[in-house]
């Protein structure tokens, strides 16, 4: 068991909108991983998805108040562009880390990580 000094609505909300992203951007078929480990004295959170992914020039931006990867893929998926904005300043006020690995046409991993207690 991992431990964090977190507001669980708070964190719980960061999860939900990882998962809910995930789904939205991925198959219906596909699989969504969600995994929490130990790592350097943080509790490191996962949500790997097998998706359309993210293009590298997006990735810089991706948290970023009212920013959308927009193509053609995404052009009929509904948002504001605040949700990872709002998750990435939830992790920031706990003093933790978030951040996404991606590859266009293989999926994503959104990260975030927070100190243990």
């Amino acid at each position: 068991t991992i431990f964090v000094m977190a507001d669980q609505d708070k964190i719980s909300q960061v999860i939900a909108n990882l998962i809910s992203n995930a789904v939205k951007y991925s198959p219906a078929d596909s699989t969504i991983q969600i995994t929490c480990v130990l790592v350097d004295k943080q509790a490191t959170v996962s949500v790997r998805d097998h998706g359309m992914g993210i293009r590298q020039e997006d990735l810089a931006s991706l948290f970023d108040r009212y920013y959308r990867v927009e193509n053609q893929l995404t052009k009929s998926i509904s948002g504001f562009g605040i949700g990872l904005y709002i998750c990435s300043e939830i992790i920031q006020r706990h003093n933790g880390q978030i951040w996404v690995e991606s590859e266009l046409g293989e999926g994503s991993v959104f990260y975030f990580s927070l100190a243990i207690h």
